[in-house]
């Protein structure tokens, strides 16, 4: 049984992944690091695994999950005094 082919895709395509954003914004996403470098370099052009895409997207939305502020607590005014929730 063969092994599925990896997908790459260029510049452009990555742009459209992303909103339609221009070739030159993924250039600067790679080198502030927003994105990773091309998983491969053909005749001066980037190339990215989808694989690879896809588990940086993974990556960052735990690492902005991980950021977010705890849940604060509110103090609720009752008949029987103040009440803690979450």
């Amino acid at each position: 049984m063969s092994t599925p082919s990896k997908k790459f895709i260029g510049k452009r395509a990555v742009g459209q992944r992303y909103g339609g954003r221009h070739t030159r914004t993924i250039e600067r996403w790679v080198k502030t690091r927003v994105l990773p470098p091309p998983d491969q370099i053909i005749n001066g052009r980037g190339y990215w695994d989808v694989e690879t895409l896809d588990a940086h997207d993974r990556q960052r939305t735990i690492d902005a999950a991980n950021q977010r502020s705890p849940v604060r607590t509110i103090e609720i005014e009752t008949e029987e005094g103040l009440a803690n929730t979450s």
